[in-house]
């Protein structure tokens, strides 16, 4: 039975529809790449399938008992003195009842909140009011994996995460039970997707397989259309002509003729056309002077947390300087404190000419407002004269593309449709500094590709651009020189290519390499590392001595994993992970780390051998199990993977006596002792282990 299906779906916003009698069914363990261009109603969708938004017609039905959970484009975090309070608000983690089953549960979701938070890279303690975009995006999916959904609705879930951050998404993704993914992140639908699912005039068109299957696909069918459509019109402007003709029209044989002409032209008007490309022209204005921003030991803290660190910084006319860094890196607090959003702790920012910015969504815009009055008020506040914001009004509107959106409230538009708004406005006032902080990852290619040839445009007429971004290849097609940010700190900047390389180095210094990962064979999950060392078998043997995956409570059992060196290695490490089925991380382990540790050495090209883990009673309680395999040089300061394996083999526990719930056996003694009222002796009884 598929998880839900929607039939007939019906939904509009004031005479504009966003589906238009839609179908679709999803099945258990499908990932559904959502696409379609910005305003056509995929957030909107999402929020039907949640269940925060009713259809206007038509029928969804769900899976008896389905969850699912939501993580918006922009998530909010409720005020909290700790992250760890503010998610357990978000996510109603509220006190357990009375009830035993209840109580279990409560405990074990509080758990995964933790483990995912680290997973995560985030400090629990830390005061939401204080993260950055990238932390507060980490936090909402550290929650929402947590939760253990069997449908995860994710709006736009690689804005304002880091190369760590994307790849440690696409890996959980993959162990979802199912999801379905907004995003314009070609290579995350090409990693993540089973099929793509294209929003298009109100329809819902489905296609197998990921990106690249769809886009082989849409453009075979984009010919056919348009080879229909010609030869509809042909037909259609003949059949007018012979209309025009008068008398021969009226005659009665002819009337089966007028009436098929009635329908021709009724089809033909709801033919659903798509948007055409408006182009717009630079307004060449003039240019400050030579030095537009310049940074002298600027620092900004937010109670005891330094977010930028005693900064200097020179930007100077016609730069396009591009930001990369980690999530919390401080990236858009140098943005903000250019901008001027933000006020400096400490040290000096100078600031020539007009700046404008898109830095977080709909910022600047007053919600209850037309789009047409917040052009009109961004102008105003940017000081432009009446006249002069008469004369730039159309050709903004021209240029967002947003039709008769334009003379509705703004909270009433989509992420895309606050980009298209915020874009144009922000271009098209004559700035001298543009200041973008990820906003453009929101937008459909089609408006992507006008952007970039504004910014073009905007470059070659002497604007400043400083552009956030962790797409390092948009940094490097579109930035003249680029700074590394870490840590509140510059720690690298120079041209794109070496700083842009710099990163992926600092990213592969950390024990947990993304950037390493390649796919070997046919395996379903990660494996990366450099490849000196290749696990060839992990077996699980159980106290009969033979391998097997269904295992007592309390049995003997050895993991062994078979090798082959490839080519010379030094000092490698083998080492285990067990995971329960859902992810927690029961225990790691090595032959290293240990009172009497073995050291490997060097290892020969062409050596084979086994390392065995033996676990004695194996204190795991009934349930599904994992095992990941990591072998490391550890004969550099900072271990890295020879051959790091996720999900290489599955076992299952049973305990047939279930003396204990939860996660382990640990071996206990309990005692009682009670003293009736009106004595003094105490009554003690024990049960051993």
């Amino acid at each position: 039975m598929p998880l839900l299906t929607l039939q007939d779906a019906e939904l509009s916003f004031g005479l504009h529809p966003l589906l238009d009698r839609a179908a679709l069914a999803v099945d258990d363990r499908e990932h559904i790449g959502l696409i379609g261009r910005n305003g056509t109603g995929k957030s909107s969708l999402l929020q039907v399938i949640h269940g925060t938004t009713q259809l206007d017609d038509g029928d969804i039905k769900r899976r008896d008992g389905l969850r699912t959970v939501l993580v918006e484009q922009e998530p909010l975090l409720p005020p909290a003195s700790t992250m760890r309070e503010s998610l357990a608000l978000r996510g109603k983690l509220h006190a357990p009842s009375s009830d035993t089953h209840d109580e279990r549960e409560h405990w074990r979701r509080e758990a995964r909140l933790v483990e995912f938070l680290h997973r995560f890279g985030l400090d629990e303690a830390m005061p939401p009011a204080m993260v950055s975009g990238g932390e507060r995006k980490r936090a909402a999916l550290a929650l929402a994996f947590a939760l253990s959904p069997d449908l995860m609705l994710l709006d736009e879930p690689t804005n304002h995460l880091d190369l760590d951050g994307i790849t440690l998404l696409e890996n959980l993704l993959r162990q979802q039970p199912g999801s379905i993914v907004i995003t314009h992140d070609r290579m995350f639908l090409d990693r993540v997707t089973t099929r793509i699912v294209e929003l298009d005039r109100g329809l819902l068109r489905s296609y197998p397989g990921n990106f690249a299957a769809y886009e082989a696909r849409k453009a075979d069918e984009l010919v056919a259309e348009a080879l229909a459509n010609r030869k509809f019109d042909a037909f259609w402007k003949q059949e007018e002509a012979w209309i025009r003709k008068g008398v021969q029209a009226r005659r009665t044989r002819d009337m089966g003729r007028v009436r098929r002409l009635t329908d021709l032209r009724a089809e033909r008007a709801a033919r659903r056309d798509r948007q055409p490309s408006v182009a717009m022209t630079v307004d060449a204005a003039e240019r400050s002077g030579k030095l537009v921003a310049e940074l002298e030991g600027v620092g900004k803290q937010f109670g005891e947390r330094a977010v930028v660190r005693d900064l200097d910084l020179r930007i100077m006319r016609g730069d396009r300087l591009g930001v990369i860094g980690p999530n919390g890196a401080g990236k858009s607090t140098l943005l903000k404190l250019i901008s001027g959003i933000t006020e400096p702790t400490t040290g000096e920012i100078k600031v020539a000419g007009r700046v404008t910015s898109l830095i977080e969504l709909g910022a600047g815009f007053h919600p209850e407002f037309s789009g047409r009055d917040n052009i009109q008020l961004a102008c105003s506040i940017l000081g432009l004269s009446d006249e002069e914001t008469r004369a730039k009004v159309k050709p903004i509107i021209a240029f967002s593309e947003l039709g008769d959106f334009i003379d509705r409230p703004v909270k009433t538009y989509s992420s895309g449709m606050y980009v298209r708004l915020g874009f144009s406005v922000a271009t098209c006032v004559d700035p001298d500094v543009l200041l973008i902080d990820e906003a453009l990852s929101v937008g459909d290619e089609h408006f992507k590709g006008k952007c970039l040839r504004r910014l073009n445009e905007f470059s070659e007429h002497g604007g400043t651009t400083l552009f956030v971004s962790h797409d390092l290849g948009s940094v490097r097609t579109m930035c003249s020189h680029v700074v590394l940010m870490d840590g509140g700190e510059i720690v690298e900047q120079g041209p794109p290519e070496a700083v842009a390389d710099e990163y992926l180095k600092r990213i592969r210094a950390r024990a947990e390499d993304p950037m390493q990962m390649r796919r070997r064979g046919t395996a379903d999950y990660p494996v990366w590392g450099s490849g000196e060392i290749e696990v060839e078998d992990v077996l699980l043997i159980g106290a009969e001595g033979r391998p097997g995956r269904l295992f007592q409570t309390g049995e003997d059992l050895t993991v062994r994993i078979r090798y082959r060196a490839l080519v010379d290695a030094r000092s490698p490490v083998f080492g285990i992970g067990i995971y329960r089925s859902d992810g927690t991380y029961v225990n790691g382990s090595n032959h290293l780390w240990r009172e009497r540790p073995i050291e490997f050495g060097a290892v020969g090209s062409g050596e084979t051998g086994e390392v065995d883990m033996h676990l004695g009673a194996v204190p795991l309680l009934a349930g599904q199990y994992y095992l990941s395999t990591f072998v490391y040089d550890h004969s550099k300061p900072v271990p890295t993977a020879i051959d790091h394996r996720e999900h290489v083999r599955t076992f299952e526990i049973v305990d047939a006596r279930a003396y204990q719930h939860g996660l382990l056996t640990l071996p206990s003694v309990w005692r009682v002792r009670r003293t009736p009222a009106g004595t003094k002796t105490a009554r003690e009884e024990e049960s051993p282990r």
